[in-house]
């Protein structure tokens, strides 16, 4: 039988607690929380938007590493080491990209907030947490339109409505007359 050196059990202690955050989360967090978004969202040029992207059940992400990229490579935000780096940033969302007020990472709710979008910022947006094998993530499409297409598309919908209330207004009157 082998007797283990203080030094032999203190490196094997340092190895065991050494493991990454992110194996460790998930194991524990054994695959029950999802994260979800929508699949697609709106918006007109000029508009500030956010994308929410939120864990259910909530679940603690601050040791994780967090990353919302634009079109699977453009870095639109990175949390990391328990703090945001601007510096990761891609040049499109300096300035204009930040955690939305709503957001608590300690819940694991991730919205992300973008001003003032412009047709360049149109396509897919990803959330992902975690390395590896152990990394989670979702997707959604964000739609931007010229802003008076929007206000067109708006009267369309008021004109289709007051035109639907009008004729069973009529009709009702019709039915007692």
């Amino acid at each position: 039988m082998k007797i283990f050196s203080i030094m032999e059990i203190f490196v094997l202690l340092l190895v065991l607690l050494s493991a990454p955050v992110s194996d460790t989360w998930a194991k524990s967090r054994g695959n029950n929380e999802k994260l979800i978004c929508d699949r697609k969202h709106e918006a007109a040029v000029g508009d500030n938007v956010t994308l929410d992207f939120h864990f259910k059940p909530e679940c603690d992400v601050t040791r994780e590493l967090v990353e919302w990229r634009f079109r699977s490579s453009a870095l639109v935000l990175v949390y990391r080491s328990q703090g945001f780096s601007p510096n990761n940033q891609e040049k499109q969302f300096s300035g204009r990209a930040s955690l939305d007020d709503s957001g608590d990472l300690s819940k694991g709710k991730l919205p992300v907030k973008i001003l003032s979008v412009s047709k360049e910022d149109a396509g897919i947006y990803s959330c992902s947490i975690g390395k590896g094998e152990d990394k989670v993530s979702n997707s959604m499409e964000l739609i931007i339109s010229d802003a008076d297409q929007q206000v067109n598309n708006k009267s369309q919908k008021l004109n289709v409505t007051s035109f639907g209330v009008g004729l069973v207004t009529s009709t009702f009157l019709y039915s007692l007359w």
